[in-house]
């Protein structure tokens, strides 16, 4: 990797651009680090590489193909993803890596951790209200949560 790479998500949540090797570094470890990622078990595989050629006679241009799959530590979520990669290789080091992946799974991510977050917070919310009803009231509200928790989990597929 080139000091100077340039590492580009235009399809990302945000459409993110990072220079610099180790800003890139930091990126990856915030994701996928085994220390500190987001991800107790992250693996790339089916990795298809093919060289492209370039215009320039020292810059190669290879493209990959990749699929991934992680486990998101806070909840257990399995992330799966198919990536194009672009990039640029010059002396042997890389300094354009263009990624391209569908942001549609990043949103579904997103979403189930959201929604298991309100379900969680919500529950929280109804045992404190339960415990303050009277043992019968608390009962009723007990089902309805759970009727509510069975009809609104079950009714996702994702």
């Amino acid at each position: 990797m080139a000091n100077d790479i340039v590492y580009e998500m235009p399809f990302g949540l945000q459409g993110a651009r990072v220079q610099g090797k180790e800003n890139l570094i930091q990126l990856l470890e915030q994701f996928i680090g085994k220390e500190n990622g987001m991800y107790s078990s992250w693996d790339i595989f089916n990795i298809r590489v093919y060289a492209a050629g370039g215009g320039e006679v020292e810059q190669e241009i290879v493209f990959a193909e990749m699929d991934s799959r992680g486990i998101v530590k806070q909840n257990g979520y399995e992330y799966t993803q198919s990536y194009i990669s672009l990039l640029h290789v010059i002396d042997g080091r890389i300094t354009l890596w263009r990624e391209y992946f569908n942001p549609i799974h990043l949103l579904q991510l997103d979403r189930n951790y959201k929604m298991a977050r309100a379900a969680e917070l919500d529950a929280e919310v109804r045992v404190v209200r339960v415990a303050e009803l009277a043992p019968e009231a608390a009962i009723a509200s007990l089902d309805e949560w759970l009727f509510w928790a069975r009809t609104f989990v079950g009714s996702r597929a994702y």
